[in-house]
């Protein structure tokens, strides 16, 4: 593939990309996941020249990615539960501005 065609095929796949990223895990990772689906698109697949086959592998990679992200996240926020359990606290007394000295307290801990 060369890069004409690499580039043909981020114009006509990123917007729709960009969409399916944001509705599983927002805008804040959206973009970073699909450049990175890019990434690895175009190390694994160079060799694939229908545009059509690379939008559907290049949907499959921004889909696995956010599922990737979804259960980093749902770890992170097991890992903060119990750490907030075995402290004492609860989830309403984090609410607060104020208590950002004992969150990131705890957050050390964890590590």
């Amino acid at each position: 593939m060369d890069l004409a065609h690499f580039k043909e095929i981020y114009r006509s796949t990123i917007p729709h990309l960009l969409r399916l990223g944001r509705r599983m895990v927002g805008n804040e990772f959206a973009e970073d996941i699909v450049h990175d689906a890019f990434l690895r698109f175009y190390e694994r697949y160079r060799w694939i020249n229908d545009p059509a086959a690379a939008g559907r592998i290049l949907n499959r990679i921004v889909y696995t990615l956010c599922i990737d992200q979804l259960r980093e996240a749902a770890v992170r926020r097991d890992v903060y539960a119990r750490l907030m359990a075995e402290e004492g606290f609860d989830t309403i007394h984090f609410a607060t501005p104020d208590d950002d000295s004992q969150r990131l307290a705890l957050l050390v801990k964890a590590v």
